[in-house]
């Protein structure tokens, strides 16, 4: 017979046994996973209040405007961040609660560092948001700790303790404080900040600020001497956490100010901003927000003078004249004139050059809009800006207007437009001269005084006796003839004033009524050309200037006739290209202009070959070729026998009769460039 074996199960004393063991072991695990979870929690903590603070710094360097983080006084489980230039709203809040329910965050001092108030902040900018932390902040906020990031990235507070280079905020499960003293240094914010004192953290992290914006933590209060303690610390009561304020209606900006330059000149009765191809007008708006959030900015070119298509459109700095964020200063010397700066400046700059598409003559006129941050509300500047295409160049030259017994200086675009007189006074006045600058000019009085002035005609300068004067492209000296006209006088026009003669033959062009000696100068001012004495042709010398202006300045020669043309009876009217070509008029049966190249550039030397423009009868004289050297202006007779000013471009120079007239009344004579614009 088979016995079935009975299983023998756990007696009670057995069972109560394992069930104590296993009581012991759960609360071992637990007591070791509590103190793991403190640990643990003041770190994660940290770790995502020095989170919060470097994302405020990038988002203040990213927008241009200050980004504080605040944490609510005396001790704190949250925070919140205030943004906007002028009337700052909380845009964001943080609650640690949740997830640290027994964290604390305060800023206390404690035994160890030595404190100061506020740290010295870099850069420009970051001083004038020190000195505007006060009313930028909300009262309601300035007992809190408040850490303002500034566009440089460098952090400002309001008067909160800092201790070698940089801000402490105690992070921990669990803080202790008390009222503390105050600590020495210079206040920002007005009234009388509350400090305190650490006397106990759990667990703590440091999370230091340095005034550059670095944000760093450590396991540990930061030169703390042992008196805090750190084995734990009751649950503080916390401040609640702030709500973000709520949406907010835009306003409409303020334009209260707006600048062009260069500066604008009157033509036409109007006044117009004149600019060539290849140059650019600046372009700046000024305005305040009315709602304390930033501010943008665009401009737009109307053609007016042509369709208003994108081939005739300018080119903005900004690409396709979008809306741009202006820039913030809290405060901005707006008006460059003495006037105390402006406050809550919000200021943007743009360029503008006109199409390649632009002619000379043309018009436009360009608007400006600042608008909201949502982009609703806009303002418009007043009285926008009108643009004005410039010819080419300008020039100088000597003129008798009708029905004057007088010459005078004048100057006009390079197209005959917008001429003016430049000289005054019961006397003649000729053979004007240009540096390449366009700043001085040269010119002969009464056919025996040599003066310089301004390129605008005022201040002028008596050198000397002479006539025939002609200044150096870079202004340190000048030429001019005796009255004879069979000396040339080369005279510094810096330092000591030093002199060198040169022989040269007064010189008289058949067909040409007006004496024809006429200096030229290389485009460096170290060679000069003019009538030779012997052979009735161009010759050159260069000049060797001595020392520096005051020490011993002075002229010498060098060299003597250094090519010239084919001989002819007379030649005269030189005139110099900045690549050596030099022009003049001469005459084989009717006066005319040629060129020739000479060798080495403007060093002289065998002449190159020579060109001729086919005059038919024009008595052409007085050649000047433009600084860029793609127009030639001379000098022509009318069918009244009287003398007018030409521009023809240098392709078809040669071509008889080619040319346009930039005179048509009195007569005009010697012109030569005021200055030229540079190509695109």
């Amino acid at each position: 017979m088979v016995r079935l074996k009975r299983n023998r199960g756990f007696s009670l004393m057995e069972l109560m046994v394992a069930l104590v063991l296993t009581s012991i072991m759960l609360s071992l695990t637990f007591t070791g996973l509590g103190k793991a979870r403190t640990s643990g929690s003041s770190r994660g903590m940290a770790t995502a209040v020095a989170a919060e603070l470097r994302l405020a710094r990038e988002k203040a360097i990213a927008k241009g405007s200050p980004v504080a983080v605040v944490f609510p006084k005396q001790v704190g489980r949250s925070l919140f961040y205030l943004e906007g230039e002028t009337l700052p709203t909380v845009t964001k809040s943080v609650n640690f609660e949740g997830d640290y329910p027994e964290g604390a965050i305060t800023m206390a001092m404690y035994s160890g560092p030595k404190y100061t108030k506020n740290i010295e902040v870099p850069g420009s900018k970051s001083k004038d948001w020190e000195a505007r932390i006060d009313t930028w902040l909300p009262n309601k906020y300035k007992d809190d700790f408040v850490f303002m990031f500034v566009p440089n990235g460098s952090v400002i507070t309001n008067d909160l303790p800092a201790a070698d280079g940089s801000y402490r905020l105690q992070v921990s499960m669990g803080a202790e404080t008390g009222q503390g003293a105050v600590p020495p240094g210079k206040g920002l914010v007005a009234g009388d900040s509350v400090y305190y004192d650490l006397k106990a953290a759990g667990e703590p992290y440091t999370v230091a600020i340095s005034q550059s914006g670095a944000v760093e933590q450590s396991a540990r209060l930061l030169g703390s001497n042992g008196t805090v303690n750190t084995n734990g610390a009751p649950s503080p009561k916390v401040t609640k956490p702030v709500k973000p304020d709520g949406d907010y209606t835009p306003k409409i900006p303020d334009i209260f100010h707006s600048r062009v330059t260069p500066p604008a000149e009157m033509i036409d009765g109007a006044e117009y901003y004149v600019i060539d191809k290849g140059e650019y007008l600046t372009l700046e708006v000024f305005a305040h927000s009315g709602d304390g959030r930033s501010l943008y900015a665009g401009w737009k070119d109307t053609p007016t003078t042509k369709p208003n298509k994108p081939e005739y459109q300018g080119r903005f700095s900004v690409p396709g004249g979008k809306l741009e964020r202006m820039e913030f200063y809290p405060e901005y010397d707006v008006y460059e004139n003495g006037k105390p700066p402006v406050k809550d400046v919000w200021r943007s700059v743009w360029t503008w050059t006109p199409p390649k598409s632009a002619e000379a003559g043309d018009k436009y006129t360009l608007a400006a809009d600042v608008t909201d941050a949502k982009i609703q509300e806009k303002a418009a500047i007043k009285d926008p800006p009108k643009a004005f295409i410039s010819p080419p160049g300008e020039v100088v030259f000597e003129r008798k207007a009708p029905g004057s017994p007088r010459w005078h200086i004048y100057s006009m675009w390079a197209d005959g437009k917008r001429m003016k007189q430049l000289t005054e006074g019961p006397h003649d006045y000729k053979y004007a001269s240009a540096t390449t600058n366009g700043e001085l000019i040269a010119y002969e009085r009464d056919n025996k005084e040599v003066w310089v002035s301004n390129a605008d005609g005022t201040g002028p300068l008596k050198i000397g006796t002479g006539s025939s004067p002609t200044i150096s492209p870079t202004g340190d000296s000048i030429a001019y003839t005796n009255l004879a006209g069979d000396w040339i006088t080369v005279q510094r026009l810096e330092g000591t004033g030093s002199k060198v003669g040169i022989k040269t033959v007064k010189t008289q062009v058949t067909g040409v009524s007006f004496r024809a000696n006429r200096i030229g100068y290389s485009a460096d001012g170290r060679w000069i050309y003019y009538t030779s004495p012997d052979t009735n042709s161009v010759t050159g010398t260069q000049l060797i200037f001595n020392g520096t202006s005051g020490i011993s300045a002075g002229v010498t020669i060098e060299g003597g006739p250094v090519g010239n043309i084919a001989s002819q009876a007379q030649v005269g009217g030189v005139f110099t290209g900045r690549h050596g070509q030099i022009y003049y008029h001469a005459d084989i049966i009717d006066p005319y202009i040629g060129r020739y190249d000479a060798i080495n550039g403007e060093r002289g030397g065998a002449p190159g070959a020579i060109t001729r423009r086919k005059s038919k009868g024009q008595n052409e004289c007085f050649p000047s070729i433009s600084p860029n050297e793609d127009l030639l202006l001379f000098c022509e007779q009318d069918g009244a026998g009287r003398y007018q000013i030409k521009r023809v471009p240098m392709s078809s120079w040669t071509t008889a009769a080619a040319g346009s007239s930039l005179t048509t009344d009195g007569e005009n004579l010697r012109p030569a460039w005021l200055k030229q614009k540079k190509p695109l």
